[in-house]
């Protein structure tokens, strides 16, 4: 995905990496990522400590984790919507890897935002680029959401699927949230869908999860 983001919008993406094992960082550093060792618990900690490495280095700052992928159309609607100081798409795709089955909720990250949320520099200037507990392993998209709250002048939310927007979530067997957590959120989805709107490299990794 990073490689495909960088390709398709040159010189706009700074990609930064916090991972917790040596081996995980020589993985991200083959595609030219910034990646900094961190321990990896609390997850809070560890967030804070990632984030800081971009102070004072962008404008925006786009929040993903190592198991989310967005396409083009996603990126096109955060850069459309930029001019605001918090910025998210609504509408998740779960992924199981280990057996390729899919499900689209649409109503996920409603009022607040999750992974995929496009935050202005300016609105974490106001807190000091830290906008999670440290002490959190879990709910942390909450957490960011109260800490910067106060400080959002401008907020702007879009619906993924209006958009031809995608922003997935692989799930493993070993997932703190599951994807038989959500076997009752949305609906399933062909995974079709989800592939048709990624890169043929992408489409290949993914089917090889399993």
């Amino acid at each position: 995905m990073v490689d495909r983001l960088r390709n398709d919008y040159p010189d706009l993406f700074l990609p930064v990496c916090v991972v917790s094992l040596k081996e995980d960082k020589k993985v991200f550093e083959e595609h030219g990522i910034e990646t900094h060792l961190y321990k990896n618990n609390p997850v809070g900690e560890k967030h804070n400590y990632g984030i800081k490495q971009l102070q004072g280095r962008c404008s925006h700052v786009l929040h993903l984790g190592s198991d989310n992928i967005i396409n083009n159309a996603y990126v096109d609607q955060i850069i459309k919507y930029a001019d605001n100081d918090y910025v998210w798409g609504m509408g998740m795709i779960f992924y199981a890897a280990y057996s390729m089955k899919a499900r689209y909720w649409e109503l996920s990250n409603t009022n607040i935002g999750g992974p995929g949320k496009l935050l202005s520099a300016e609105l974490l200037d106001k807190v000091d680029w830290h906008i999670w507990d440290d002490n959190l392993d879990r709910n942390l998209d909450g957490s960011c959401y109260k800490i910067l709250d106060p400080h959002i002048k401008s907020k702007r939310r879009f619906l993924n699927k209006a958009a031809g927007a995608i922003i997935v979530d692989i799930k493993s067997e070993v997932n703190i949230h599951p994807f038989q957590m959500f076997i009752n959120n949305g609906t399933m989805l062909d995974p079709e869908y989800m592939y048709k709107r990624l890169s043929q490299v992408e489409v290949e990794y993914l089917q090889s999860l399993n």
